[in-house]
């Protein structure tokens, strides 16, 4: 067997071991038919934030879990948010003059869905599971994958240079998270979001609404060192080859 059969020989078996290891995780995003505002999967948890008083909050305990922040907004439904057009939506953002918020559910979940209204390409989501970063939203990839039609507030037509959209996050291969940071990189806009909605087991035999791009999984730690064990072994074997104390291979 020359080097070169034999370096090859090596690249299978350490593709061999990443692709038979465990399979990784991930979050399937996808979004309900414009118009929608409530999550269409069944059984689940909302928390519409219509039963707490109007302003700033650094706390709130909620039906889907705890959320703290330097500063929160529920505001009353207007152009920018509020389900159904009444109520109230939870904001940070120009409405806070805070730019994030964490989301601390009562316990794993599978499933997250929210109304994501006047969205913009600053809203950031980080899903977190026991405290490891498990995926982030784009959602100016997101907001590029919706069409037209998702343009301008479902309940009053205002707001039109801007889309809403009920956004669905399901764990795939068994992933659950348990927190999500939500921030809006400025507070010269905001992050509206409304019906926060959630289920602790998953979601089968298939997802409601449409894929779309716009959520980013973060490898799992486990597949990265079986990758990079498997080439330290190749380059440990390359250097006992081309060693000159070594005889080599025929």
């Amino acid at each position: 067997m020359n080097r070169l059969m034999w370096y090859g020989f090596l690249a299978v078996v350490v593709l061999g071991v990443v692709e038979s290891g465990p399979v990784e995780a991930g979050i399937v995003l996808t979004a309900n038919v414009a118009g929608s505002q409530s999550s269409l999967v069944a059984k689940v948890t909302t928390e519409n934030f219509d039963s707490f008083k109007t302003g700033i909050k650094t706390s709130l305990t909620t039906a889907v879990g705890s959320i703290s922040s330097p500063g929160l907004a529920i505001d009353a439904a207007d152009q920018y948010g509020g389900a159904g057009g009444t109520g109230n939506f939870i904001v940070v953002g120009a409405q806070s003059g805070q730019t994030s918020m964490t989301l601390t559910l009562n316990g794993a979940q599978a499933y997250f869905g929210f109304w994501w209204s006047a969205a913009d390409s600053l809203n950031k989501i980080q899903f977190y599971s026991s405290d490891q970063l498990i995926g982030t939203f784009d959602s100016a990839m997101a907001s590029g994958a919706l069409g037209s039609g998702y343009l301008g507030n479902p309940n009053n037509g205002q707001d039109s240079s801007e889309k809403f959209a009920y956004l669905n996050f399901f764990g795939s291969n068994g992933t659950t998270f348990d927190k999500i940071v939500f921030s809006n990189a400025s507070t010269g806009t905001g992050f509206e979001s409304d019906n926060w909605s959630v289920l602790a087991t998953a979601v089968t035999p298939q997802y409601p609404g449409n894929p779309i791009s716009g959520f980013t999984a973060v490898p799992e730690p486990s597949s990265m060192i079986l990758c990079l064990s498997g080439l330290v072994a190749i380059v440990g074997v390359r250097r006992r080859l081309t060693s000159p104390s070594s005889p080599g291979l025929p």
